[in-house]
Order: C-alpha cells, then structure tokens, then sequence
C-alpha cells in the first residue's frame, strides 16, 4: 500500500524545476495531485498526462493575485473537502550581484519579497481551512540555505528566504497540529537562476561536504519523507539545526544532548548516533511514570532528531558563524522545538523526560528544571570546550530556559 493514499496535495510551482519532481514523487506514493502553475500550462499539462495513479488535475494560480487562491479554496472545499499537504515550491529571483545595488531598486527588492514570501503566506492562508480538515495537515516551504548564509542570487532573495523561515516557525507555532517545515537546499540543478552556469553549480557543490550538485529529485525525496516519515519534524527539525549549529560553533547544550555533543568533540563519533544511544537508559523511567504514549513518541522523536542530526550537514552547510548569533538563534530554536513536542505530549529524552515528570506530578516548572540541568551540563564542559565557548553555551542555556519558563504552562499546549 502507497503511503499517501487517498491524499490531496496541492503543489505551487509545480510545472517545472523542483515543483514537479515534487509532483512525480508524491503522485508515486499514492497522492492525487494538484499542479499548480503560473505561466507554464503546456507544461503542466504535460505533467499531468505523465502522472501515475488518478485524480490530478491542474490548477492556474497566481501568487500575487489572491482571487485565484480563493477559487482553489472554493473549487477544492466543493469538490474534495479537504487537502491533505501544500509545497509551496513556486518562486522568482534574479542575478543580481550583491555589490549592485543600483539594479536592486526598492521596486524590484518588493517584487522578490512578495514571490517568494507574501505569496506563500496568502495561497497557504486561503487552504488553511481545507488543511486543518485533515488527520494530518502538512505545508512545506521549499526555502534555501541562502537563509542561512546570506549568499544567495541576490540580496533581497537571501532576506525573503530567511522570511520564510520565520514565518514557518510561526505558523506552526500558531495552528498546530497543522505541521509547519522548510525545506533548504542548496544550489539546486535547474533553471531557475537564470544565467547560472553548470561551472558554477559544480564549484559550489564541491564546497560541500557531499561534493555534489543538488538534484530536484533530491528535495522532492527530502518533501516526501516530511509528509511520509516525519510526524513529529515541526519540533524536532528545530532542534536538529539547533545541534548543527552549536557542533560547527563549537557550543554545548544542556541534558542528554549536551553529554552527546562531549562525547562527539572527543571521539569524532557522529553527534546524532551519540545522542540516540544516550538516551536509551532513560525510556524504562518514561514509560513507569509518563506512559507508553508518550514514551513511544518520545522515541520516535529521538530517532527522527538524531537522522536529521547526521542527515543534516549534507543539505545545509554554512562557511561562517558567529558563536554568539549560534547561541541566541540555537537557543530559541531549541526552547520553540521542545516546546512543539510538549504541545504533543512528547519530548527528546533525558533531562526532558524528567522535567516533564516533576511538572505534571509537583507543579514545578519545566523550565526552572531544564535551566537547572543544562547549566550543570555545560559547567562540565569546561574541561573540554573553551571558556568563550562555554559562556556562550551558557548564554543558549538561559535563553531556552526562559523561553521554556515564560511559554510552558500546563495545559497551555497540550493537544487536544
């Protein structure tokens, strides 16, 4: 049996390039698919002819004219009900040098934005309601490490990039269980930069750690395992990047992750492989005192933050950053991560399962409890890590702690 039987995916961008590797991998595993394009009918309309299994069709939609997201809502809320996932895969840039501002007018910096950032924001907006009939409403945002890196085809395209990020974290925050990811290559081999060279591509990918260009077919393997394998990704991709980032600044983190990433500096071992084995002792006290459920969810988040860990590095790799900028953003990152899984009754082990236990059972914040733990942790790291380093492990520390103690009450986000 296909694993996305019997489910609607609606898919921007669809007639080309990322959008349609999206579209034949998800028509695949069972999906009936939505293609939806800009300018590229025949396109699409030769996609759909191409397109295994049945109920596809192709849709014209318009990111920046918000009348045709309304008459999809209103053709697919008549016709289907429901739709069960959104990739939102359709974008505009240009190549511009970063240094030529004068051919980067406002005008032109406001057209970026509003392909690549309002227009996700409005088709998601006008199927939220379609997405939210689902068991399991999935939106994924095909965004780039320009986000990260700040290198990208041109400037205003780097910021609506990181725009996009940020905005996913916040609606995924906001409607739950409505999962909420992005997805960030690198460069990826199509036409979508205009003027890109294949010189070019192949220079970037040898920078890599993989030393291999991106395939469109590679990001629509990284969508589908999001709507196939990754329940619990909207936390537990959070803390994934947040563990990528203390690793490249040399930071350390609180709890088992914490003991992992010592044990990683030390022996070379792969972080994520580290962190799952630590956290197997502690699955026996989760599942007497917290229950099955949410020890099995628990694992399976465990399992998931420890492939992305590994897995992470060969999609996402950042030439430079800043230990400071790696604590605070890691910091908030970790806190909004355990927090979406505390939403689902569920956490990633150690210290968690611990801080979790005295809140429900004594009323003692998760937060206090974690803040406790992690400062403890990263006070050992002074034998292995440098001072700076552990001060502004320490400073990761505080801020998740405080975000956890201001954010976490009981009942505030427990799913119902």
């Amino acid at each position: 049996m296909n694993a996305l039987n019997n489910q609607v995916a609606v898919i921007t961008g669809a007639s080309s390039g990322i959008g349609a590797a999206c579209a034949k991998a998800l028509a695949a595993q069972g999906a009936s698919i939505v293609l939806g394009y800009h300018s590229g009918h025949a396109r699409a309309q030769a996609l759909l002819e191409q397109l295994p299994g049945h109920g596809h069709r192709i849709a014209a939609i318009n990111l920046q004219n918000a009348s045709t997201h309304e008459a999809l809502a209103h053709l697919l809320t008549n016709e289907i009900g429901h739709i069960d996932l959104l990739v939102n895969s359709a974008g505009f840039t240009q190549r511009i040098a970063h240094t030529d501002t004068a051919t980067l007018e406002p005008a032109l910096f406001d057209q970026i934005l509003s392909a690549n950032v309002t227009g996700p924001y409005a088709i998601t907006r006008a199927l939220l309601p379609l997405l939210q009939r689902s068991a399991n409403g999935l939106v994924v945002n095909i965004s780039s490490v320009s986000a990260f890196t700040g290198s990208g085809s041109n400037i205003a395209y780097c910021a609506a990039k990181a725009a996009l990020d940020t905005m996913t974290q916040s609606l995924a925050r906001a409607f739950g269980p409505v999962r909420f990811l992005s997805v960030s290559p690198a460069s990826v081999d199509t036409e979508f930069v205009a003027g890109r060279s294949r010189e070019e591509l192949q220079s970037k990918a040898a920078k890599t750690p993989l030393g291999r260009i991106v395939s469109p077919e590679d990001v629509a393997d990284a969508v589908l395992a999001c709507a196939t394998h990754l329940r619990t990704a909207t936390g537990t991709l959070f803390v994934s990047i947040t563990l990528m980032l203390f690793a490249q600044a040399g930071l350390m983190t609180g709890g088992t992750a914490g003991i992992a990433l010592l044990v990683h500096y030390w022996s070379g071992l792969p972080l994520g492989t580290v962190f799952f084995a630590i956290n197997l002792p502690f699955y026996w006290f989760s599942w007497k005192h917290m229950g099955p459920e949410f020890t099995v969810k628990t694992f399976i988040a465990v399992g998931l933050l420890s492939l992305l860990t590994d897995w992470g590095p060969q999609v996402i790799h950042v030439d430079y950053l800043n230990p400071l900028f790696a604590a605070v953003l890691g910091g908030l990152l970790l806190g909004t991560g355990c927090l979406f899984l505390a939403r689902h009754r569920a956490s990633l082990g150690g210290a968690a399962i611990l801080a979790l236990y005295l809140q429900e059972r004594y009323g003692i914040a998760a937060g206090k409890v974690q803040l406790l733990v992690d400062c403890s942790v990263v006070a050992l790291a002074l034998f292995m890590v440098p001072v700076q380093n552990v001060l502004y492990s320490i400073l990761a520390a505080v801020v998740m702690g405080v975000f956890l103690w201001i954010s976490h009450r009981p009942g505030r986000y427990v799913s119902q």
